[in-house]
């Protein structure tokens, strides 16, 4: 005599509330883990672009700036070979690189990165005025903690910085 073998219906629908009691717990996990990961790749690239505006300036031996086009550090930046040193692109000044970042995530200037940053061939960042440029983009997610914060120092260079526990402000 034979024996069939199988699964019953009372261990088919306790599989399937162990998947979804897992999947009630992932889910949630994963897509945070998502959402740091966005926040945590744009601030990579803005360090990159930053830094790479940077490396161009001293190349080319003239000011390079990176700016945000509509007034927002969040879409489309432009780096661009500044040669009148004003921090704002003429229709004669080369294009060097276009970027585009999340426009979800918020990219917050302090007062002196507002609107762009300009490097000069010897490595250092300076506002039209010649004062050295200074200050603090910060990357966050609106509403949620951890934020990553892009600090400018005297010398033009950049040093990333993530707090976990301040929640963001928009």
């Amino acid at each position: 005599m034979q024996t069939q073998k199988g699964t019953t219906l009372i261990e088919l629908i306790v599989a399937l509330c162990v998947i979804a009691i897992l999947s009630l717990v992932g889910v949630p996990a994963f897509s945070e883990f998502i959402s740091e990961h966005k926040q945590r790749s744009v601030a990579q690239s803005l360090q990159r672009a930053l830094n790479h505006s940077r490396a161009m300036a001293i190349y080319h031996q003239q000011p390079v700036t990176l700016w945000n086009i509509n007034g927002s550090w969040q879409g489309k930046l432009e780096m661009f070979l500044d040669t009148d040193g004003n921090g704002e692109k003429a229709d004669e000044e080369a294009v060097l690189r276009t970027i585009t970042t999340h426009s979800d995530i918020n990219i917050l200037g302090n007062r002196h990165l507002k609107k762009a940053v300009t490097y000069y061939p010897d490595g250092s960042a300076r506002r039209p005025s010649g004062a050295f440029q200074t200050g603090t983009l910060t990357i966050c997610r609106a509403g949620e903690p951890g934020i990553t914060e892009l600090v400018l120092s005297i010398g033009g260079r950049l040093r990333r910085e993530y707090d976990a526990s301040e929640v963001c402000e928009e």
